[in-house]
């Protein structure tokens, strides 16, 4: 058997059409130095429609269809409560496998993590104190021996789970295990049970197998690891909906839990696939708390114990209070509006706080800080030359501020132009 044979037709569609769009870039990069409208723009253009034409006629065909893959949203709601609820054993005979499937599912289901980022776990990557676990991007690690090594797909993050998780992993990892990882000496967590390979870290088809038969057990067909994540973010969207939290708070702390971007809409649309409006948090029988862990605290999302907003980094905060407090790398970041009370008007206070609330959510924690801490500066200022409080900030007072040396923290008072029109900087360039 060739390699060719062990490469599916869905790989080879995608590798081709990638390096089809490699070669037209190439080709468009050469075609930008040549004279417009010359014979040879035009010759260089036709073989390169032409090459992308041929490659395109060798692709393989496939079939792809969202349609075809789809689990319903309350299939997805089942296993979830399976989990919460369940005995692994009736699923998985063997304890060691029982252990290792119940505690892999169980990660997946409340953390939303990616097949390869759980494969890729390492213990010290685990906080079971703290229900916490930390997603590192590790390419080319030199302790993995496995041909196709797992990965972050997006950014590192840290992610909670709730104590049945934590139990789950900890009932593993000091049981068959730690067996399994002294057998082989691997630094991974899950690992394999098998005979010929018990020790070594599993593949990915170790977790899709483990996926399908759960979902075998539950009478879901083709159940894949990938909608247990796309359960997971539509179960953090409905306790952001019974939150009362906004659309945009939601897509902001969702991003960051989920690896992307604080701009992407990747939640959204995996919520779009097809889990609109399902509604699952599984509870344990009695317990009253939701399986998966809130992300905004170290406990559960009980009745209606949350927080009103998120900053950047994923961290809760009372956007009602007049003191907001953030730890970062660099130390301690303090928004104290309690100072300008004394200085500015209720509704510049106000209007500064929806200002400092999006830029805390969108922006860097430390960048904020000292936005602030200028504007507040210009405020006390403008509160001493016109001797009365200060009902709003305008280009007179921006003037005498940077020509008492301050020219240089302009640029960060113009971070609030964006927003609420807080500056009237129109004479200020």
């Amino acid at each position: 058997m060739s390699k060719a044979d062990i490469v599916s037709n869905a790989l080879k569609y995608r590798r081709l059409s990638t390096a089809a769009r490699y070669f037209c870039f190439v080709g468009r990069m050469s075609e930008a130095h040549l004279p417009k409208r010359s014979l040879e723009l035009a010759e260089r253009i036709s073989a390169r429609k032409d090459m992308a034409a041929r490659i395109a006629v060798h692709r393989p065909r496939i079939q792809s269809s969202r349609i075809r893959s789809i689990v319903k949203a309350a299939d997805v709601a089942r296993v979830a409560a399976f989990v919460a609820t369940g005995n692994p054993y009736d699923v998985w005979k063997t304890e060691a496998m029982a252990r290792r499937n119940w505690a892999l599912v169980c990660l997946l289901v409340a953390s939303g993590v990616r097949q390869g980022e759980a494969r890729q776990l390492k213990p010290e990557d685990v906080k079971l104190a703290t229900c916490e676990i930390r997603v590192e991007r590790r390419h080319d690690d030199p302790e993995d021996p496995r041909n196709r090594e797992p990965n972050a797909k997006t950014l590192d993050r840290i992610v909670p789970f709730g104590p049945t998780v934590a139990q789950a992993l900890e009932d593993y990892m000091f049981g068959p295990g730690s067996d399994a990882a002294e057998k082989r000496g691997s630094p991974f967590i899950f690992l394999s049970h098998d005979n010929h390979t018990h020790g070594t870290p599993i593949p990915d088809r170790t977790v899709g197998r483990v996926v399908h038969e759960l979902g075998k057990h539950l009478g879901i067909e083709g159940l894949t690891p990938h909608h247990l994540r796309h359960g997971w973010i539509q179960s953090l969207a409905d306790w952001a909906i019974a939150a009362g939290i906004s659309a945009a708070d939601f897509a902001r702390f969702a991003n960051f839990l989920g690896g992307w971007s604080y701009l992407s809409t990747m939640a959204a649309e995996y919520r779009g696939d097809l889990l609109d409006g399902s509604r699952f948090q599984d509870r344990s029988p009695g317990s009253g708390e939701s399986f998966v862990k809130s992300p905004t605290s170290s406990t559960h999302v009980v009745g209606s114990e949350y927080r009103q907003a998120f900053a950047s980094d994923g961290t809760p905060f009372d956007p009602e209070q007049d003191s907001w407090s953030f730890r970062t790398l660099s130390g301690a970041v303090n928004i104290d509006f309690t100072m300008l009370r004394e200085s500015a008007s209720g509704a510049l206070i106000a209007s500064l706080k929806r200002s400092m609330r999006t830029m805390v959510a969108t922006r860097n924690l430390n960048t904020s800080g000292a936005a602030f801490r200028q504007f507040r500066n210009l405020v006390l200022f403008a509160h001493q030359r016109r001797d009365g409080q200060v009902e709003e900030i305008d280009a007179e007072d921006v003037a005498h501020w940077c020509a008492r040396g301050n020219v240089a923290h302009l640029a960060q008072l113009r971070m609030y132009r964006p927003s609420e029109n807080l500056l009237m900087l129109q004479g200020v360039r």
